[in-house]
């Protein structure tokens, strides 16, 4: 009897660690929408919806450490009609991920059963504190999404609401509406009501374009902001803000799609030059010199860049990141011998570069460039062989293992033509193999506990303008 009593205490214990182990979100097994619509009226509760994939790997972390945690099963199972749906192999999935406008994964939505609209939206993945204070929020009328857009939409503007209302859109991935909401409070500030610490928490997160009104006044005003957030704080701030706008303007190049941005880029030089403020004149010499790749003067480029570095206007490692990103453009010259300026000044920068990495991504702009001179010598010499098929000069054989040459005249074409095609073919050939075999080699070393990439590439070809090296 003893032995049955203690048996049966070991499979009560064994059921109930089961049971512990399996409790999770209890999600509908029907796949179909209409159902769950049916039962999430009856019990007269939100519709919470896992919206995701099977590829994504945040979703997969949330069905398996966050689903399954107590706290979030007992919540959920209890105030929600709990569906899944992977929207890109379910039916009804694919169909409600353009009626939610799921965009991202994981998607989770709260939704009325009986409007069939989302209440409120979650995107990504958390805890399960986070989980459930989002689940909260859904729950609540008037502090939902929904609730909180009609809300403002009414007029409210708030401190405190506005805050709690970007927070719920960041968190619903609606960046576009985000920024607008951040932007219409901030600018209704003046300097005074915009130096409090959490305006400028606000600022901080949600503004980055230099010539919105918010970091405008954060300019004129720095030490009143300073005084709030630390200068190191606020100057990161701007820098950034600054530098972000600056290189989207100069990354433009000559066949993009979309049409330059003229009037950004005066308003952009305009507002710092301007501005008495340290990061504005590094930012000012970005420009200027892209102003030179977009016009396809090569030659200016180059001086502008020597003239800018002679300044040492540049904040410690910023003076790298300007030369790199200029020098590269030279990769859409069609000049042989700025490039190969280009080149040279390169290997000279990199001598006096003690900074691995940055050796290793001056080695790569090297490595683009001599591609660059390869593709014009390639160009060229295809030139010249048509030429010698077509008769149409004088070739000169050179071989380099002898000591003469050999002269096909242009007017004894009639008595070489065999001659010419197996000139024609060989070298043909050679380019063949040769544009096989040319490719970046590229070699991962250590050095000094880094690893660094390496680049090296061969150019074999030399020609003469009357003549091709067939040796």
């Amino acid at each position: 009897m003893k032995k049955l009593f203690l048996l049966t205490l070991l499979m009560a214990g064994v059921m109930m660690g089961v049971e512990a182990q399996n409790r999770s979100i209890g999600f509908e097994q029907t796949r179909e929408w209409k159902k769950v619509i049916k039962k999430a009226k009856k019990e007269k509760k939100l519709i919470f919806v896992d919206c995701y994939t099977s590829w994504c790997g945040p979703c997969k972390m949330l069905a398996k450490d966050v689903f399954t945690r107590d706290e979030v099963a007992d919540y959920f199972n209890a105030n929600f009609v709990c569906a899944k749906y992977d929207m890109e192999k379910d039916a009804d999935g694919v169909i409600l991920k353009d009626r939610f406008g799921v965009k991202a994964f994981p998607t989770l939505v709260f939704v009325d059963p009986a409007t069939q609209q989302v209440v409120h939206r979650m995107v990504g993945a958390g805890s399960a504190d986070w989980l459930i204070a989002g689940a909260k929020l859904a729950n609540d009328p008037q502090n939902n999404l929904s609730a909180m857009i009609k809300r403002y939409e009414a007029g409210e503007r708030g401190e405190q609401f506005l805050s709690a209302y970007l927070a719920a859109l960041s968190a619903a991935y609606m960046a576009e509406e985000q920024g607008k909401v951040a932007a219409e409070y901030l600018n209704s500030l003046s300097e005074e009501q915009l130096a409090t610490k959490e305006n400028w928490e606000l600022v901080k997160k949600y503004v980055s374009d230099p010539l919105s009104e918010p970091l405008k006044k954060v300019m004129q005003s720095r030490d009143k902001f300073y005084a709030v957030a630390g200068k190191e704080v606020v100057d990161y701030k701007l820098d950034n803000s600054i530098m972000g706008a600056t290189m989207r303007l100069a990354a433009w190049r000559p066949g993009m799609d979309q049409v330059f941005d003229e009037k950004r880029n005066e308003e952009l030089i305009g507002y710092l030059l301007s501005v008495d403020y340290a990061g504005a004149p590094a930012a000012l010499a970005q420009l200027y010199t892209a102003a030179y790749i977009r016009k396809g003067d090569f030659r200016g480029m180059l001086d502008k860049m020597k003239e800018v570095l002679s300044y040492n206007m540049f904040r410690a490692g910023a003076d790298q990141h300007y030369f790199q990103n200029n020098i590269e453009a030279l990769t859409l010259c069609d000049d042989k011998a700025l490039v190969e300026e280009g080149i040279k000044w390169i290997d000279e920068v990199c001598l006096n570069t003690s900074d691995y990495f940055t050796k290793a991504n001056l080695m790569n702009s090297k490595a683009l460039h001599i591609v660059q001179i390869t593709r014009m010598y390639t160009i060229e010499l295809f030139k010249y062989l048509f030429q010698v098929l077509l008769f149409d000069t004088n070739t000169v054989i050179l071989y380099r293992n002898h000591q003469f040459t050999r002269l096909i005249p242009r007017s004894h074409f009639q008595f070489q033509i065999l001659f010419r095609f197996l000139i024609f073919h060989r070298v043909i050939h050679q380019i063949k193999d040769y544009i096989r075999d040319m490719h970046l080699i590229c070699k991962y070393n250590r050095i000094g506990g880094l690893k660094v990439r390496c680049y090296l590439t061969i150019i074999p070809f030399h020609f003469q303008r009357k003549g091709i090296d067939n040796s």
